[in-house]
C-alpha cells in the first residue's frame, strides 16, 4: 500500500493490521481459558480445595506481568522506533505462547503465563503511538475502535478454532497454542511488508488543539504527565472498565460449566457469539461517535455520550445475581460483552488527549496501575470462590463478589468522567499535540 497515493485509506489499512495484532494477542490468551477444564484436569487442579485460587494464579501471574511489561514497553515506545519494538514484542508472545503448549507441569505454566503476559503488554503502547501518528482526534475513537475490535474477532476465532481441532484433529489442549503462535510469528513477518519506516502524519484540526497547553508545552518532562489530573482520571477509568471486561473473560467458561452445565462445546459457541457481540460493540461505538461529532456534538461530548450508554449496559451482569441459573442471564451476557468493549476505544482517545511524545509512558503506567489491580482482583475472586465453596454456600455465590463489580464499575468511571474532567477541555479535543517535527523525533 503507498501511502502518498492514496493516504486516507493507508491510514485505515493500518488499522485493520493492528486489528490482527490485537486478534493474535486475545487469542494467545484465551487459547487458556476457554480450554480451563482441560488444562486444570492436566495439571492437577480441577477439583481441589484450592482450585480456584490456583486456576486465578494463573492470571494474577499474567496480571502482575502485564503491569511490569507495561512500563517497560511504554518507556520503550517512546524511545525506540515503534516499527521495531512491536513486531519484536509480538514476535516474543508469540514464542511463548508455543511454549505453553509443550510443557507439562503446573510451575512451568504460571511461568509461561508471566511472560506471556509481560511481552502482551507491549501491544498497547505501540499501537497506541501509532493511532495518534496517524490518525486526526477526530477520528481516533473509530480508529481506536477497530484496533480493539481484533480483541473480540480473537475471541470469536478463538473458540471456533478449538471447535475445530476437537472435531477433526484432536482433542489435546496443545496443539492450539503452537498454531496461534505461529500466527503470531508470520504477522510480525507481514509488519515489515506492509507498515514503512516512517507512516504518515494526520495534521491536527485547529480546532480541535488548544492553543496554550501547559502539559505540551512541557513535553519533554514525563513527570508533567503525573501533575494533570486527566492522568489520575484515567487511572479510575481504565481499573473501572477492564473490571467488567476481564471478569468475564476469566470466569465465564467457569460459570458457564458449573453453573449451566455446559459442556465444553457449547462454551465454546456461547463465546462465539459473547465475543461477536463485544466486536460489534467496539466498531459501533466508535462510528456512534464518529456520527455525533458529525451532528455536532463536540468530540469530548460524543465521546462521553457513547461511553455513558455502554456504562448502563453494563448493569445488566447483576441479572445473575437474582437469578443466577436463569436463561435470561445468558441473554444478558452478550450485550453487557457489547458494552464492556465498547468503552474502550473512548478511554483510548481520552489518553491520547495528554501527551504525544510521552504517549508510551501514559499508556505504560495506566496498564501497571489498572494490571496489579487486576491481578489483585482474580485472586480475591479466586479465594472468595473457595471460600464461599467450603462453607457450603451454593455456585451462584461464589462468583457474586466479581459480579457486582463488573456491573457497577463502569458506572463509577462515567461519572468520575462527568464530575472531574477539567471543563476547560469539555469541547474540543484537547490533545496535546505537538509539531509534526515531534511525531518525526519519535
Amino acid at each position: 500500500m503507498n501511502q502518498s497515493e492514496t493516504p486516507n485509506k493507508w491510514r485505515w489499512w493500518v488499522c485493520g493490521w493492528l486489528l490482527l495484532a490485537t486478534m493474535i494477542l486475545y487469542m494467545d490468551r484465551l487459547v487458556l481459558t476457554q480450554q480451563e477444564a482441560k488444562v486444570r484436569a492436566a495439571f492437577g487442579i480441577l477439583e481441589s480445595a484450592n482450585s480456584e485460587a490456583r486456576y486465578a494464579d494463573l492470571d494474577s501471574a499474567f496480571s502482575i506481568a502485564f503491569a511490569c511489561g507495561a512500563l517497560l514497553f511504554g518507556w520503550l515506545a517512546d524511545r525506540w522506533k515503534v516499527w521495531l519494538l512491536y513486531p519484536l514484542v509480538v514476535s516474543m508472545w508469540s514464542i511463548m505462547g508455543c511454549i505453553t503448549g509443550m510443557i507439562d507441569n503446573y510451575e512451568s505454566l504460571i511461568v509461561c503465563r508471566f511472560f506471556l503476559g509481560l511481552f502482551e503488554a507491549g501491544h498497547w503502547p505501540c499501537a497506541l503511538k501509532t493511532t495518534q501518528r496517524i490518525l486526526a482526534p477526530s477520528e481516533r475513537t473509530l480508529g481506536n475502535g477497530i484496533m480493539q475490535s481484533g480483541a473480540a474477532i480473537g475471541s470469536v476465532v478463538t473458540p471456533g478454532v478449538l471447535l475445530f481441532f476437537r472435531e477433526y484433529v484432536t482433542e489435546s489442549w496443545r496443539p492450539p497454542f503452537l498454531v496461534i503462535g505461529v500466527l503470531g510469528l508470520l504477522w510480525s513477518a507481514g509488519w515489515f511488508l506492509i507498515i514503512p519506516r516512517e507512516p504518515a502524519v494526520a495534521p491536527s484540526s485547529p480546532s480541535d488543539t488548544p492553543k496554550s497547553d501547559a502539559l505540551a508545552r512541557n513535553e519533554d518532562s514525563w513527570l508533567a504527565v503525573y501533575r494533570d489530573r486527566r492522568f489520575w482520571i484515567m487511572v479510575a477509568v481504565v481499573v473501572c472498565i477492564n473490571s467488567t471486561w476481564h471478569f468475564f473473560r476469566v470466569w465465564m467458561p467457569v460459570i458457564l460449566r458449573r453453573l449451566h452445565d455446559f459442556d465444553s462445546s457449547e462454551v465454546q459457541v456461547f463465546s462465539m457469539g459473547y465475543y461477536l457481540s463485544a466486536d460489534v460493540g467496539s466498531l459501533a461505538t466508535g462510528f456512534g461517535s464518529v456520527w455525533l461529532v458529525s451532528r455536532g456534538f463536540s468530540v469530548h461530548g460524543s465521546r462521553l455520550s457513547v461511553f455513558g450508554v455502554c456504562a448502563a449496559l453494563a448493569l445488566l451482569s447483576l441479572v445473575a445475581i437474582f437469578l443466577p441459573g436463569d436463561a435470561a442471564f445468558l441473554w444478558a451476557l452478550p450485550i453487557v460483552a457489547f458494552a464492556s468493549l465498547g468503552m474502550f476505544p473512548h478511554y483510548y482517545s481520552f489518553t491520547q488527549e495528554l501527551t504525544v511524545k510521552n504517549q508510551g509512558k501514559v499508556t505504560g503506567s495506566l496498564g501497571f496501575i489498572c494490571w496489579m489491580v487486576m491481578a489483585g482482583m482474580r485472586a480475591i475472586e479466586g479465594r472468595v470462590a473457595d471460600a464461599v465453596r467450603a462453607q457450603g454456600g451454593n455456585v451462584s455465590e461464589e462468583y457474586t463478589f466479581g459480579i457486582v463489580l463488573a456491573g457497577v464499575m463502569p458506572l463509577a468511571a462515567l461519572f468520575t468522567l462527568i464530575l472531574f474532567w477539567p471543563r476547560s477541555r469539555r469541547h474540543k479535543a484537547a490533545d496535546a499535540e505537538a509539531t509534526l517535527g515531534e511525531y518525526k523525533a519519535q
